[in-house]
């Protein structure tokens, strides 16, 4: 028996019990996890409807930036240098650190890089909206103090989460010491790309 048609016959086996079970209108779940094969398609249905749920944050996120900076563009391009900063750590991770390990935990940092950099996008926002009160007509110079005092707040908040992260470097499980690495790397890409 090949692996797949394995996993087929399990598949066939479990999905008849559980539409028996659902049709007793039982509350208990059942779960099989037994070989490589069921459980990386298990994992596999796992993560792609995780991913639906990311993809949901994401347009959440997106769609609050636009709705609180009014800006299609604003949040556009936030929303584009939060999601770029995970291939921007991921090179630094791989190609510049060497470190070739990557835990499927790390994925979940997107959540955590999402809530960073629209709060980066808003701390700006907010910078800009005093500004233009200082310098009223004068967008250039407005813009200017608003990103040096913005940039100020957000380089503190992210040296502080980067630093957090780092101790996780020296747990002695690969596992956490590598998130606590990529998710520093994550809120500096994303600090220096807002730049």
């Amino acid at each position: 028996v090949t692996p797949d048609l394995f996993v087929e016959m399990v598949e066939e086996v479990l999905d008849k019990e559980r539409l028996r079970l659902v049709k007793e209108g039982s509350t208990i779940e059942l779960l099989y996890l037994g070989g490589d094969a069921v459980q990386s398609n298990m994992i596999q249905e796992l993560l792609a409807n995780d991913a639906l749920l990311a993809i949901g944050s994401i347009c959440f996120v997106y769609m609050y930036i636009w709705a609180h900076t009014g800006s299609l563009f604003l949040a556009s391009f936030g929303m584009l240098h939060i999601i770029l900063s995970f291939p921007v750590a991921y090179f630094f991770l791989n190609v510049v650190l060497g470190i070739r390990y990557f835990d499927m935990m790390n994925i979940f940092l997107i959540y955590i890089i999402m809530g960073i950099g629209a709060d980066d996008v808003f701390v700006f926002m907010d910078a800009l909206n005093q500004s233009k009160v200082l310098f009223p007509g004068d967008l250039s110079s407005a813009m200017a103090h608003a990103l040096t005092r913005a940039s100020k707040a957000m380089l503190v908040t992210s040296l502080t989460t980067t630093l957090a992260f780092l101790a996780n470097v020296a747990s002695p499980l690969m596992p956490s010491a590598q998130f606590g690495i990529f998710a520093a790397l994550m809120v500096m890409m994303n600090y220096i790309m807002g730049e």
